[in-house]
C-alpha cells in the first residue's frame, strides 16, 4: 500500500510529497527504495504491482527522474547504500556526499547535478554545506529519512532543509508527531514543497 501511495502522490502533482508514517521498523526504508513496475513502464501506463524494481531506478529508467536526493542519519547511510545497490539492481548511478574528502565530497555532487543519479547525504552534511546543494540544482525527487529531525521549523537542519530545491518530497518517519502538532504541521508543509 505504502508503495502505491507513494506512485499516487507522484501522479497526482508535478511540485508535492508526502509523508510515509508507518511505525519503525515496517520498512519505510526498503519501500521507499522499492516500486514494483513492469520492466516496459513508459510515463502513461505505471503498473505498480508486477516485478520488484527500486522506486528510484524505475522513476530514472522511465525517465521521469533525472536526480535523487537522499538525506540520512548517519547511522543509517549504511543501509540506506546496501539498499539503493540491492534493490537498484546495479542501475542506479549512486554518488555519496559525505566523508572528510572535499575534493571527493564536491565531485560526487557535480556529478550528480550534472549528470544524473542518486546522491546520499546526511543532515549534518546538508546543515553544513547547504551552499553547494542549492547551487544551479532542482532535485526531482527528495526523499528524507527520519523526518522527524527537521521537525522544528527553528532548527538550523530545518532551515538548510528548506533552501533545497526540489520537484517531489518524500518524507519518511515512525513518529511524525513527538511534541506538537505544530512539528506535524511544519513536516507537511515541507513535504507539499510550500
Amino acid at each position: 500500500e505504502g508503495l502505491e501511495w507513494m506512485w499516487k502522490l507522484w501522479n497526482r502533482s508535478q511540485d508535492a510529497g508526502g509523508i510515509l508514517a508507518d511505525d519503525m521498523g515496517l520498512g519505510k526504508t526498503v519501500r521507499s527504495v522499492l516500486m514494483s513496475l513492469t520492466s516496459t513502464l513508459t510515463s502513461n501506463t505505471p503498473t505498480p504491482k508486477v516485478q520488484a524494481a527500486t522506486f528510484l531506478s524505475a522513476m530514472m529508467k522511465a525517465k521521469h527522474v533525472k536526480r535523487a536526493l537522499v538525506v540520512v542519519p548517519v547511522a543509517v547511510m549504511p543501509q540506506w547504500l546496501e539498499s539503493l545497490r540491492e534493490w537498484g539492481r546495479g542501475k542506479l548511478v549512486l554518488w555519496l556526499f559525505h566523508g572528510s574528502s572535499v575534493k571527493r565530497r564536491n565531485r560526487a555532487l557535480r556529478m550528480a547535478s550534472t549528470h544524473g543519479g542518486v546522491c546520499v547525504t546526511t543532515y549534518s552534511m546538508i546543515r553544513l554545506h547547504v551552499d553547494k546543494f542549492i547551487k544551479d540544482t532542482t532535485w526531482d525527487v527528495l526523499i528524507c529519512d527520519e523526518a522527524h529531525i527537521i521537525k522544528n521549523a527553528h532548527s538550523k537542519t530545518s532551515k538548510a532543509m528548506r533552501k533545497i530545491d526540489s520537484r517531489h518530497r518524500y518524507l519518511l518517519t515512525g513518529t511524525p508527531i513527538q511534541n506538537s502538532l505544530s512539528e506535524y504541521r511544519h513536516l507537511l508543509v515541507y513535504a507539499a514543497g510550500s
